[in-house]
């Protein structure tokens, strides 16, 4: 949000020099500046930052995803990549070195409409730029707020990801520079001492609250995104006059490191990407790393940046070929090492128990990203057998895909059909993880789901640690009202309460509920994002009983104490089905978890026993009834 305020004052600048100087804008040369201003060194660090992909990450995991960034990158179409594959905050988003170039794409796509925007307001006389940049900021703002809110769709399934991620809804940041520099040039005031000091403090202190405060899971940008936009405009107003935050800013060290700040924008990230992949259990890597990438921000600056930007002869035609040059290059190398590393692995080969996914990963039973409709895909996802005796269900996060496995053996063998249908992220009891408008849409197709199948049983498994004793700030359970629970303790009693409930209202219905506990988890330790050409070797990691007995307990116990009190409903432990001794992702070759967290078709039958047997006893006290 800063970021594209700055970005506005900075090239209306640049432009309404021009346009009060000449009366027109000359858009070849406008784009020439900025070719020599950001293309070259964004091309380097592309290449660089591909092949140093190449060396660290998984070419049979994420590498050709994270290639394939880099290309919609270099052609500054990354935020509609993201918007069509992954949503901002995913976990998996951010291990992608190339993440932070959507916000590049923004800006250049605003640049390309900006400049004409300009000639055109120019020249209506009746209106002027003012009302016109004004009425671009008002009805951006409009939009991007209706989408997030749903009041609109625009055709999109992730109405609020297309707000967060697309130009035409970022537009009115931008604009908000363009009036700050409007206000300069109309001559505005200089403000009074203590004005204008306040205002700069007031302006420092709103950003340092949004990057304090902010949850990285609310909505944008509702009026959320105007706490950082206001903020920069009242920095930015006062800041051709000298006040206490101005001298500050004008710190030989801080105007070096603005001179490096292109740079450093595009270096941090991948650094911060690469020190979490090499060192994920050093916490103070991803600081140190994002600190030491200056070093490679001052060589770009200084080698390539400094070349280009200054070079007036670098016009036309010659500008075009560095463009297309700068695009291609990268565009050709990115993808010859997609090619390699789907053909060639680049040599690294991974386990061929790795490939042997559930169910829901198989046949697209299970919705990934958090913010798309929800709507079960029927037929894949149901499995059948003769004279059968009913329907079980099988529903919940990832995890119930990891379950499905031997919930499906099970039921089939006791004479049951099986569905399943299972969104990460959302796990199914009658609460859902703060901010997820998409969970609690879920819960109501789930209970769709139950009414058109009316199951005889229905299987639920859950990451509970993940909403619990283990959540980041976008998956935390919320109350029954969807307001925010602060602590452990507050969100293991919602855990359970939400829990309890799914389960009598299913009793209502006369349908049995199984309740599948978290399976040990091997986090960093699990090598699939650990495999690389420069680490080839796999090392197998174990955890201890009592070490995933710690990392589980509370939650384990809540969802005990829960079914123990329920008579139509029976818990499932998978530890002591998974785990000897120790627990091990992998026995004499064959791999029980494809990744740290989810189970193999072979990890999920392991549990087919004690599933089975749960389901026949829910079904005896069902036939007592």
């Amino acid at each position: 949000d800063v970021f594209f305020v700055i970005s506005g004052v900075v090239i209306s600048r640049l432009l309404l020099d021009e346009l009060e100087t000449t009366g027109s804008i000359r858009v070849g040369s406008f784009l020439a500046r900025r070719i020599r201003r950001l293309l070259p060194a964004f091309a380097a660090f592309i290449v660089v930052t591909a092949v140093a992909s190449a060396l660290v990450l998984n070419p049979n995991g994420s590498l050709p995803f994270v290639l394939k960034s880099a290309i919609s990158a270099s052609l500054f179409v990354a935020n509609g990549f993201f918007y069509q594959h992954t949503g901002y905050f995913d976990t998996a988003a951010q291990l992608n070195p190339y993440l932070h170039t959507w916000s590049l794409s923004v800006e250049e796509q605003f640049y390309l409409g900006f400049p004409v925007l300009l000639v055109v307001a120019s020249r209506l006389r009746r209106f002027g730029v003012i009302a016109v940049i004004s009425t671009t900021a008002v009805v951006s703002f409009v939009v991007s707020l209706a989408l997030t809110e749903g009041w609109i769709t625009l055709g999109s399934e992730a109405p609020a990801r297309l707000a967060f991620l697309s130009s035409p809804t970022r537009a009115w940041e931008f604009c908000a520079g363009v009036l700050v520099t409007l206000a300069f040039r109309r001559g505005v005031r200089p403000l009074a001492p203590i004005v204008a000091n306040t205002a700069a403090l007031v302006g420092v202190a709103a950003i340092a609250w949004t990057a304090r405060s902010f949850d990285p899971g609310a909505p944008f940008p509702a009026t959320l995104a105007l706490v950082p936009v206001a903020g920069t405009v009242a920095l930015l107003i006062p800041a051709e006059q000298p006040t206490w935050i101005s001298r500050l800013l004008g710190w030989g060290p801080l105007t070096h490191l603005g001179d490096w700040s292109y740079g450093w924008y595009l270096w941090h990230w991948p650094a911060i990407v690469f020190a979490r992949v090499l060192w994920p259990d050093a916490g103070h890597a991803a600081v140190l790393a994002a600190a030491l990438s200056v070093i490679p921000a001052w060589a770009s600056s200084r080698f390539i940046e400094r070349r280009f930007r200054h070079d007036e002869h670098i016009v036309g035609a010659r500008a075009l070929r560095i463009a297309v040059a700068c695009a291609v290059v990268p565009v050709l190398l990115c993808s010859g090492l997609i090619v390699a590393a789907e053909r060639t692995g680049l040599g690294v080969a991974e386990p061929l128990g790795w490939s042997n996914l559930p169910t829901g990963r198989r046949v697209g039973c299970t919705l990934f990203n958090h913010d798309i409709a929800s709507e079960w895909p029927d037929g894949p996802c149901r499995t059948t057998v003769p004279s059968s005796k009913g329907t079980v269900l099988i529903v919940g996060d990832q995890q119930a895909d990891s379950a499905s496995s031997g919930a499906i053996v099970a039921a089939n063998r006791l004479g049951y059909d099986t569905a399943l249908w299972n969104r990460a992220g959302c796990p199914v009891i009658d609460r859902a993880p703060v901010h997820s408008p998409r969970c609690v849409e879920f819960h109501h197709e789930v209970t769709k789901l139950v009414d058109r199948l009316d199951p005889v049983l229905i299987v639920i498994a859950n990451r509970s640690t993940a909403y619990t004793t283990d959540a980041s700030p976008t998956l935390e359970i919320a109350d029954s009202e969807g307001r925010r629970v602060d602590g452990n303790a507050a969100r293991l009693d919602e855990w359970g309460d939400g829990l309890r409930s799914f389960i009598t209202r299913m009793a209502d219905r006369e349908i049995g509920v199984i309740v599948v506990g978290g399976v040990p988890e091997y986090g960093s330790a699990f090598p699939r994002d650990r495999l690389s050409v420069i680490r080839p070797t796999i090392s197998i990691p174990q955890l201890t009983r009592e070490a995933v007995a710690e990392h589980r307990g509370e939650v384990v116990g809540v969802e005990r104490k829960v079914v123990d009190g329920l008579p139509t409903s029976r818990f499932v432990d998978p530890t002591p089905l998974l785990c000897t001794k120790v627990c091990r992702p992998e026995t004499d070759g064959v791999w029980s978890y494809y990744d740290d967290q989810h189970l193999t078709i072979v990890g999920g039958e392991l549990l087919s026993g004690a599933l089975g047997s749960a389901m026949l006893e829910l079904s005896e006290v069902a036939s007592g009834r």
